[in-house]
């Protein structure tokens, strides 16, 4: 069980949700809005979009691949508008295999609308660092259905 709180519940105030003695309640769990996403829905949601080259080295350990340089970049844009456009998201697409066989699971790449706008809509409550994000769902207009 993890003993670091994964997030606290607040009141319609904003202000954390309290026990008896005012202490703000920490729950343990990840909620259900984040903890059936996919890869890629991760990908439409995240704030930072960093690209690193990596490599797979042995038995699922990733490592890094060449150098990694940082450019100053307007970030405010894509950082404060979300889902991501599908144009904006970095691909980071790799294979994703069964050892034993050939299977792929390509369905860690599939995306749910309703899934990417709950998430949003739980971490913009929850997450001090989403709680100023526009959502703008015309950002999944791409999706057909």
């Amino acid at each position: 069980m993890n003993r670091q709180p994964v997030w606290y519940e607040y009141n319609a105030d904003g202000t954390k949700v309290c026990d008896e003695n005012g202490v703000p309640i920490p729950q343990y769990h990840i909620p259900e809005e984040l903890s059936n996403l996919t890869m890629a829905e991760k990908l439409l949601i995240r704030r930072f979009c960093p690209f690193i080259p990596s490599v797979h080295l042995k038995n699922g350990t990733m490592g890094l691949k060449g150098h990694c340089v940082c450019f100053p970049q307007d970030v405010n844009e894509v950082c404060n508008t979300l889902p991501q456009l599908k144009c904006q998201v970095v691909k980071y697409i790799r294979e994703i295999g069964n050892g034993e066989t050939s299977e792929h699971r390509f369905e860690m790449l599939r995306v749910n609308r309703v899934r990417v706008l709950a998430a949003l809509r739980w971490l913009q409550i929850h997450n001090s660092e989403y709680s100023n994000i526009n959502i703008d769902e015309s950002n999944l207009d791409w999706m057909n259905g």
